[in-house]
């Protein structure tokens, strides 16, 4: 249970973590010229 619960969250933060970076690429590529 506490095993599967930790696994979750982690998941969560990979997904947040690869969201935002695929922003950050994102903006980077617009505003460059």
């Amino acid at each position: 249970m506490l095993f599967s619960c930790e696994n979750s969250r982690v998941l969560k933060l990979m997904l947040v973590e690869q969201n935002l970076a695929r922003q950050l690429l994102l903006c980077g590529r617009t505003t460059l010229p």
